[in-house]
């Protein structure tokens, strides 16, 4: 069980990608560009797999680095060029929740929240500044909907050159 919500860890609600992009888009008045549903069972990930993943998806961006942060050197921080864009946290203030967060465009965190609460959330610290926090520690992440939120924020906080580069070698879609 989650502590914080009292429901199953795992527990997915059926609202899909497509409609918290559709939604989102029609509120901010530009598109999210995330895929449709591409969820798979990620049941067997154990918690050192999950931040692998996340650190591969982050170190594929253009001059990104990620750092141990926390008491315990559980959390990660993602920056570029010095500037944070995303943070990996692990059980952070004895929540039980293993969760990205990250910058998002304007309005984007409170759509997702409102339209996903179980899977999204507004980080308590930088959540005021447009910030979302994704869960990590469900029974279904839907991996390319988080490599699409890291390329948000690293569009927010790199030059423009870094996200130049970045585009330039994404396949496309």
């Amino acid at each position: 069980m989650n502590p914080s919500t009292s429901k199953p860890l795992g527990h997915v609600p059926n609202v899909g990608t497509e409609h918290v992009r559709d939604h989102a888009a029609d509120i901010t008045g530009h598109s999210l560009d995330l895929p449709i549903v591409c969820r798979h069972s990620d049941a067997g990930m154990t918690i050192e797999s999950r931040r692998q993943r996340l650190i591969e998806l982050a170190e594929s961006l253009p001059e990104v680095t990620v750092e141990p942060g926390g008491d315990d050197n559980d959390h990660l921080g993602l920056s570029v060029r010095d500037r944070r864009f995303g943070w990996y946290l692990e059980d952070h203030h004895d929540d039980g929740v293993i969760a990205l967060t990250c910058k998002a465009p304007p309005g984007v965190n409170t759509e997702l929240a409102d339209a996903d609460p179980d899977r999204f959330f507004i980080p308590s610290y930088t959540g005021p500044r447009g910030w979302i926090g994704v869960r990590l520690d469900l029974n279904e992440v839907d991996w390319d909907h988080i490599d699409h939120l890291l390329e948000d924020a690293y569009r927010l906080t790199a030059p423009k050159s870094l996200v130049t580069q970045m585009e330039d070698n994404r396949p496309l879609p």
